[in-house]
């Protein structure tokens, strides 16, 4: 499976960066750039359409892998298959509809976000589409299981979870390399994860768009030479918020919990739910709609307290990485042990917390 997964990510990595590279050279020819503004950090014109590179990349591995695996499980024999990869083509087979509703899914958002980078689209029309695709994934089988007695519950919650996370990396996407970075951080964690407890279909999808992700992000990086605009970041909110809704949380010892579900989301996602929920707190604080677009993000607050670009990047990305770290060892771990986990990815937030409110307080005082 190692090989499987490593020719995955290098072929969606080399054909991610190769499509990101055409972007940059034919988006200001058509003019899908995005302009400066009082409310954006860069100066001069950058090309769109890192977005749809990373998400051709992901659909073009997938699609060749499903493809493959298809045509093994027809013919086993022929392909001189052992055991584990003959059960691993068949399995991809059992799973074909749930890809095809997830990728129509992604098609989706791809459509809205390409017109919202180009023309602007208002936050109704979005959340429209954003619950439409939720519920197309619950239509299909994927949502998460609650212990109530109403199946409607988890499927409120899966519609709620994705249009959550969806947000989140959107309203993350505000500096150069910060949504691609702490996606592919989480998605690294996500897919160690996923190994460590034979989840090989959501290896291998996390592998795929894990290399997309980097490929992109080779010219993402801090100065950009090209965004993923909404086209890219709501396509990394719908698909790390999509693994978490179909991972399947059976620790490895016999102890069972089921604060498992709850944990390991919620240090992995910490850091864009720190970014989602402080910004929105601070625009209705001030009296303006939690969707209004500014200059008061988590990596914003960091410039301002005397950081660079880059710096502020770094810094969000090893936040990420101390909150997010524990799930490499999350499965175990008893009942009292992830409820420390989840307690420490709280401490890290707290501490942030501190420091910027007292770095906005001496600021003021200055």
């Amino acid at each position: 499976m190692w090989l499987v997964y490593g020719i995955s990510f290098l072929a969606a990595f080399f054909i991610s960066n190769i499509l990101t590279y055409l972007a940059i050279k034919i988006a200001p020819k058509v003019g899908f750039v995005d302009m400066p503004s009082g409310r954006k950090v860069h100066t001069e014109p950058i090309p769109y359409g890192g977005g749809l590179a990373i998400i051709l990349s992901v659909s073009a591995v997938i699609g060749g892998v499903v493809a493959l695996a298809t045509a093994m499980s027809a013919s086993p024999d022929e392909f001189g298959l052992g055991e584990l990869m003959t059960a691993y083509a068949g399995g991809v087979s059992i799973i074909f509809k749930k890809l095809v509703f997830a990728g129509a899914g992604a098609a989706a958002l791809m459509v809205m976000g390409i017109l919202d980078d180009k023309r602007g689209l208002g936050a109704v029309p979005k959340l429209v589409i954003q619950i439409a695709v939720a519920a197309l994934v619950v239509y299909a089988g994927m949502s998460v299981t609650v212990f109530l007695p109403w199946k409607a519950a988890g499927w409120a919650i899966t519609v709620a979870w994705l249009i959550f996370v969806m947000n989140s990396f959107n309203l993350l996407d505000n500096m150069d390399g910060l949504s691609a970075g702490v996606a592919a951080i989480i998605a690294a964690v996500f897919f160690v994860v996923a190994l460590e407890t034979g989840q090989v279909f959501s290896a291998e999808i996390l592998a795929v768009f894990l290399g997309a992700v980097l490929g992109f992000l080779v010219f993402n990086l801090p100065p950009a030479r090209i965004f993923m605009g909404d086209t890219g970041s709501y396509f990394l909110g719908y698909v790390l918020g999509l693994t978490a809704v179909v991972f399947t949380f059976v620790p490895k010892e016999k102890e069972t919990t089921s604060l498992m579900p709850l944990a390991l989301p919620f240090i992995l996602f910490a850091i864009p739910f720190y970014d989602t929920v402080s910004v929105v707190l601070i625009r209705l604080r001030e009296g303006r709609h939690p969707f209004d677009a500014d200059k008061r993000h988590f990596s914003h607050r960091l410039t301002d307290l005397g950081m660079n670009k880059s710096e502020a990047v770094a810094a969000i990305y090893l936040a990420t990485l101390a909150t997010a770290f524990p799930a490499l060892y999350l499965y175990h771990l008893n009942f009292y042990s992830l409820l420390g986990a989840v307690v420490q990815a709280l401490l890290v937030l707290m501490v942030i917390a501190i420091l910027e409110h007292a770095g906005a307080r001496k600021k003021r005082d200055a």
